[in-house]
């Protein structure tokens, strides 16, 4: 079909290369969960024009499954605090200045309520029943 069509040829063409950036989701998930920043930052540099998006995409969702399912009181900022995050966020995140400077802030945020309460869990623990509906 190929050789009979030039319009057929370039059409498997187009359906290969979006199948691949389509595939850059997988890749950007990988890349959160299991990839080190040493291998992560080339292989997104190395991305076709289209596929970036795709990466982040996948990169940024089990992080934010993460931050969403993490307890209350904890500090959802610390897994994006270390410094291979920041130098894949450097070469990956359109806004990165902004994101770390908002990450720092809640950072900030919570060693400033650790603080304030002495370590207690006491605040904890009352928020929890409060939620629950029991009374202590």
């Amino acid at each position: 079909m190929e050789n009979a069509s030039q319009g057929f040829l370039q059409a498997n063409r187009n359906f290969a290369q979006a199948t691949r950036d389509i595939e850059a989701v997988q890749a950007g998930r990988q890349a959160a969960t299991r990839g080190r920043s040493e291998d992560v930052i080339p292989a997104y540099q190395a991305l076709r024009p289209e596929a970036p998006g795709a990466f982040r995409s996948g990169y940024v969702d089990p992080l934010i499954a993460q931050t969403q399912d993490a307890a209350f009181g904890v500090n959802k900022a610390r897994p994006f605090s270390g410094d291979a995050f920041a130098d894949e966020a450097a070469a990956m995140a359109p806004g990165n200045d902004l994101m770390q400077r908002r990450l720092g802030r809640k950072m900030r945020m919570f060693e400033t309520r650790n603080t304030a309460l002495g370590g207690s869990k006491t605040a904890d623990n009352l928020a929890d029943a409060e939620a629950l509906g029991i009374g202590p």
